[in-house]
């Protein structure tokens, strides 16, 4: 019984372990007299993954709530991601359709890119269609990559909010699942170098309709700094690699001779 109660109670402790949680204490609460109706305690109309960092869109009264909510529902809030993967994704698309399809129906963060450098993934997902679309930003060799000895930093955009959309749709469809990620990749595809490091997934820009001004407002973050740090490291790690080889080269150690 001692046993039962002891784990029922470390239970509940990690339940209670959220964002939703610890909002109230983060937050200031809104001013008096401030018009919508004062939420008890501020609340999330979106959710993120416990290992994907990045922003959250917070309502503090009732008619913030229920706009976001009802964009959310709507689909007419556009996120962006930015993620790190396991090898080259543009190798498994090279020959497919999605790389000649292009989503046109958002109007998304910096819409103002090429569609050429955008690919997309429609693959349904729980019976339910579901549509992510990406592009790369960086590549480097990897001697610790189990995929493709390279690691990409690939920018994506939601057009769906399915459960874990991303990390099934790069880990299922396009065979080059996230670093870290440890629910939907093979041990023999997630090199043992990368296992430890947590998911480098993060949500770094989100456009919505503000719900008291209408205005149309977009907030972007830098992604976090051990992203580059790895893309360096790999890159470095490959740059060394490469040049030790070279000088112990056969023509090389002729040549000295």
């Amino acid at each position: 019984n001692d046993s039962r109660k002891s784990n029922n109670k470390n239970s509940n402790n990690n339940n209670r372990r959220t964002v939703h949680m610890a909002l109230p204490f983060v937050l200031c609460p809104p001013k008096k007299g401030t018009k919508g109706g004062i939420l008890r305690r501020p609340g999330a109309p979106h959710r993120l993954d416990k290992p994907t960092s990045g922003l959250m869109v917070v309502a503090k009264t009732k008619v913030a709530m229920v706009s976001l909510y009802e964009q959310f529902r709507k689909r007419q809030i556009q996120k962006i991601y930015t993620a790190i993967i396991n090898g080259n994704p543009l190798l498994q698309l090279s020959q497919q359709e999605e790389r000649k399809q292009h989503y046109h129906g958002d109007d998304i963060i910096n819409n103002n890119d090429d569609d050429d450098e955008w690919n997309l993934i429609n693959y349904p997902l729980g019976g339910k269609y579901a549509i992510t679309s990406w592009k790369v930003l960086r590549q480097s060799q990897s001697y610790n990559a189990n995929k493709d000895s390279m690691i990409s930093m690939i920018q994506i955009r939601l057009h769906t909010g399915r459960y874990h959309q991303i990390r099934r749709h790069f880990a299922w469809i396009v065979r080059r699942p996230l670093v870290g990620d440890h629910l939907y990749v093979p041990q023999r595809i997630q090199a043992h170098h990368f296992r430890k490091r947590g998911l480098y997934l993060c949500s770094n820009g989100i456009a919505f309709q503000h719900p008291i001004s209408g205005k149309r407002t977009e907030i972007t973050i830098d992604i976090p700094k051990r992203f580059e740090k790895l893309m360096n490291a790999e890159e470095n790690w490959a740059v060394s690699l490469s040049n030790r080889n070279n000088i112990f080269s056969l023509p090389n150690l002729i040549a000295k001779q």
